[in-house]
């Protein structure tokens, strides 16, 4: 309705285009639930389960490291954690996560 329904008639229009507000609202409420409730393609959840499996599998690889590389004092906890923060970093934000390149591969002498 808009502005020119409030100038033809008043709060009457005011107050339809608030229920006309309101009922835009909850139609696209209802439909962000709807598209979150519905089941993903079979594809897709065989491919999260597999996803979910190999990062599992990672990070048990990654404390099995972490914890070795401790008993032997291989490493100490802070040069551990100053690295972690460090190579966190280095895809330009500290957040917990790493997306930038691999590491670089080691030079071979000839």
């Amino acid at each position: 309705m808009g502005w020119g329904s409030y100038l033809l008639l008043g709060d009457l229009g005011q107050q339809l285009d608030i229920m006309q507000q309101r009922d835009e609202m909850e139609r696209l409420r209802a439909a962000v639930a709807e598209a979150k409730s519905a089941p993903a393609p079979s594809g897709d959840t065989e491919r999260i389960a597999q996803l979910e499996f190999e990062l599992d599998e990672m990070r048990l690889y990654v404390v099995s490291l972490m914890r070795l590389l401790l008993s032997k004092e291989l490493v100490s906890r802070e040069d551990l954690e100053r690295m972690l923060k460090m190579v966190d970093g280095l895809d330009g934000k500290e957040d917990g996560r790493h997306s930038g390149d691999e590491p670089p591969k080691p030079k071979t002498r000839p």
